[in-house]
């Protein structure tokens, strides 16, 4: 998004630090709330506080976003929570890993054990 959100330079707000979108806990772009959302990579709340580059951020996002846009939700209704599922991949030879250590909501997360091959694979 770095190309994209560049070529937004005096249109859009922008954090001064790592020059992504500036959004409100509802993923509405400042200053322009009920017209423009931003979401996934491009995005970051005031604090600086961006979430990680990783599809399920997309994917709960794109779930909140149509939500709104769909009339299901009002826009400022709900704010816009990431609840971390952990992570998974595949490492070859009928392996995987599950990295459960941080399922759930940055600051609450739940702590689970690692699950390595066979099994983590079968998860995946």
């Amino acid at each position: 998004p770095r190309n994209f959100t560049k070529s937004l330079d005096g249109i859009l707000p922008k954090h001064p630090r790592n020059g992504r979108i500036l959004v409100d806990p509802y993923l509405r772009v400042k200053g322009y709330e009920g017209s423009i959302w931003a979401c996934g990579d491009a995005a970051v709340n005031e604090q600086g506080i961006v979430f990680p580059q990783l599809a399920q951020v997309a994917r709960q996002q794109g779930i909140y976003l149509a939500k709104v846009l769909n009339g299901y939700q009002r826009e400022d209704e709900k704010e816009f929570h990431f609840f971390s599922l952990g992570s998974m991949a595949y490492v070859g030879d009928l392996k995987g890993i599950y990295d459960g250590t941080t399922v759930g909501e940055p600051g609450k997360e739940i702590k689970h054990p690692r699950i390595t091959g066979l099994l983590a694979l079968l998860m995946w």
